[in-house]
């Protein structure tokens, strides 16, 4: 037994040493994790003590589930969830789709030249931080001197304050973040896309088959399991997505509309310094994702697809 254990170690060793690049490049990786993923949970027990900045977390006093108890009987979190869950539902039945579709039809483009320049105008949104958005957001929106005030007022129509009225702002989020991110999105059908037997196809228009049977019948089939690996992660971050744009375009007169988790959660912690409140609220989070995903996983293996676990 101590003759393969040493075997087996010496091994490691062997394969550690071949491909010692190779593990040199993900260390910056694992110390990410290690430092922001990993080491937190320590503090996981904040929602559960008294916890004040003066003393570290192991001298405070424990409050057991108080602010648990606290969180559900508070009107603004249950105002959040319930406007977190409405505005991801939004962004799932529209944005979720919106890269798939935009990969199919780049997929179908024949000119290079095109496929080049649409996939850079599309993909460059994501590189642009919300804070720049925003600003662009309020000089295209803004009830003086806005653009599409402007325009609409060409037609006699009254300035619309599309960021202080609460019946516009959930569809600005929603497209403003479709806009943001479709074309980052599209990048992994398209690779799953170029990996499709291109016999498949020639077999099908000799069928008979014309491009819109294609598709159906051979490239959706084709990224079923990409689409369902990314549908499980898109719902296990539903309680995580937005903060930064609520951020950015938030302000108290949307509060029925735009108070999300998240925004919550960083507003009693660190404006009003409610930390084990504010950390209740977190763990809260984590859990619902973590059955989220869960859940959801199961689900597509009960129908047949790989899942995430």
């Amino acid at each position: 037994m101590n003759r393969s254990i040493k075997k087996t170690s010496s091994q490691i060793i062997t394969e550690i040493m071949k491909n010692k690049a190779f593990y040199v490049f993900i260390i910056p990786g694992i110390i990410y994790f290690i430092l922001i993923r990993y080491m937190p949970v320590y503090f996981v027990q904040v929602a559960f003590r008294n916890y004040k900045v003066t003393r570290a977390v192991s001298e405070s006093s424990w409050a057991g589930l108080k602010y648990f108890r606290q969180l559900f009987e508070s009107p603004d979190f249950l105002l959040s969830v319930k406007n977190t869950l409405i505005i991801n539902f939004y962004l799932i039945i529209f944005g979720f789709p919106a890269p798939i579709i935009l990969a199919i039809m780049l997929n179908e483009v024949k000119s290079t030249g095109f496929k080049k320049i649409t996939q850079t105008i599309v993909y460059l949104p994501h590189f642009i931080s919300w804070i720049v958005i925003g600003g662009i957001l309020r000089n295209f929106l803004s009830v003086q001197g806005g653009l599409v005030n402007e325009l609409i007022g060409l037609f006699g129509i009254k300035p619309v304050g599309f960021l202080i009225d609460p019946k516009y702002f959930r569809g600005i989020l929603v497209v403003s973040s479709i806009w943001k991110e479709v074309g980052w999105g599209t990048i992994i059908y398209l690779a799953t896309m170029s990996g499709i037997n291109p016999e498949l196809y020639e077999s099908a228009m000799i069928d008979g088959a014309n491009r819109f049977k294609q598709i159906w019948h051979i490239t959706i089939p084709s990224i079923m399991h990409v689409i369902v690996v990314m549908l499980i992660i898109r719902l296990g971050n539903m309680f995580n997505t937005g903060f930064e744009q609520i951020l950015v375009l938030y302000n108290p007169l949307l509060k029925d509309q735009g108070l999300v988790l998240q925004y919550f959660v960083w507003y009693r912690g660190l404006v009003k310094y409610r930390y084990s409140f504010a950390a209740a609220a977190g763990l809260f989070n984590s859990v619902i994702a973590f059955i989220l995903v869960f859940v959801s996983d199961r689900a597509a293996k009960k129908i047949g697809q790989e899942g995430v676990f």
